[in-house]
């Protein structure tokens, strides 16, 4: 597994993940973007990378998909506004991890390798966030937000996106940023010295079930 470094956010839902599936793998973090990826997927240097949304439409699925040199394994779902899962409409081909957890051992994934993916997932399915200061003018404030929404849904932004990108960003209610960010201050405490321990030992348990830890 290749990843960037152990606390970036792929990296750690992809080592989750892995355990969740039970999969035994070594982790190698380092690599610092996808171009790095591309060669190293190619000369067998690693097996497994998880890719942005973006980065997989444009470098990862042309160069390396449609070769038939790598294939896609699960995207991670989205978490709505109500806390619950949805799949993600950029890469709608590609099962969820839940749904890959599904096919391999049957029923719904459980326990606290879920419970920990989920939460990270809940706070990872944002990519940027417009901010401004505290004492903000509220009118220019509103007139801001419905400018990035409406830009957003123009079909002229879309178009532009789609040509750069293959697809189009889905706009967030700053409601829904208001409450992700709200949700931090409430993580169950064992969960975060969970995830940190997690993330502090630089690789995942292995078995996925409490195995020897991969080094």
């Amino acid at each position: 597994l290749g990843g960037t470094r152990p606390g970036a956010t792929n990296d750690i839902l992809t080592r989750l993940s892995l355990d969740l599936l039970g999969v035994e793998y070594r982790y190698i973090s380092g690599y610092r973007s996808a171009r790095m990826v591309i060669p190293a997927l190619m000369s067998r240097e690693m097996n497994i990378y998880a890719s942005t949304a973006s980065d997989y439409r444009r470098l990862i699925e042309p160069i390396l998909v449609k070769t038939g040199q790598v294939i896609g394994l699960w995207h991670w779902p989205l978490m709505d506004e109500e806390g619950s899962l949805q799949r993600n409409p950029l890469i709608p081909e590609l099962p969820s991890i839940s749904d890959r957890f599904g096919i391999i051992h049957g029923g719904k994934p459980s326990g606290r390798i879920w419970e920990a993916l989920k939460l990270v997932m809940k706070f990872s399915s944002i990519d940027h966030v417009v901010l401004g200061p505290p004492a903000m003018n509220e009118r220019a404030t509103a007139a801001l937000r419905q400018g990035f929404t409406d830009t957003s849904n123009s079909g002229a932004f879309i178009a532009d996106f789609e040509r750069a990108f293959t697809f189009a960003p889905l706009p967030v209610s700053h409601k829904a940023i208001r409450k992700k960010a709200d949700g931090l201050a409430n993580i169950d405490p064992g969960m975060a010295k969970f995830l940190r321990a997690f993330i502090a030992s630089g690789a995942g348990t292995g078995s996925g079930k409490g195995g020897k830890k991969k080094r």
